[in-house]
């Protein structure tokens, strides 16, 4: 298993959730896709926070491992809901960003009920694997708002980002000359 593949790519799906997540909390659980609904507006984004410690950043790559297969198992969920709802994960993407962008479109009504009815479950997803997240990282000692400003703060800080991606390669180095010593002989 390539220990710093998983990371980095769970962190590309953390902020890919992250998104999602934002999109869902704009929206609020009213979504439509009718051109005529006025969007909210994002909010103004809020300097982020970045003076964690070595030990908390590490305590936060320790509870993304644990959350992997959570997410991996929700983002299967999710495609599938939106795909069973009629329309394609592109369509949804696209027709979600010009949403948050403010951008008015016109759907044709397939569109518009396909997008409803999948944005619909994947809130429903979502608040379930929130939930579910929720508990492992208050299992693993570390609070919410940690969690989620950490989270921020590697989207947004190229010194976090930094910072992590060097834990990162150091544990994939530990893992590495680990998994190349010899056993030790038994007596």
């Amino acid at each position: 298993m390539k220990y710093t593949m998983n990371l980095k790519l769970m962190m590309k799906k953390c902020a890919v959730a992250s998104a999602l997540g934002f999109f869902l909390y704009a929206f609020g659980g009213t979504t439509t896709a009718t051109a005529q609904n006025t969007v909210p507006q994002q909010p103004q984004q809020q300097p982020v926070k970045t003076d964690y410690s070595d030990s908390m950043l590490k305590a936060f790559l320790d509870v993304n491992i644990k959350l992997q297969p959570l997410q991996q198992t929700a983002q299967q969920h999710i495609v599938k809901s939106i795909e069973s709802s009629g329309i394609t994960i592109d369509r949804f993407r696209e027709i979600a960003q010009a949403q948050q962008e403010g951008k008015q479109q016109t759907l044709s009504a397939k569109d518009s009920t396909a997008f409803n009815k999948a944005a619909e479950q994947v809130m429903k997803e979502k608040e379930a694997v929130d939930s579910q997240m929720a508990n492992i990282i208050q299992k693993e000692g570390m609070d919410l708002q940690t969690f989620q400003g950490i989270a921020m703060a590697y989207q947004q800080s190229p010194e976090i980002q930094e910072k992590l991606n060097k834990m990162i390669s150091a544990k994939q180095q530990n893992v590495d000359s680990t998994a190349e010593q010899p056993a030790s002989p038994t007596k």
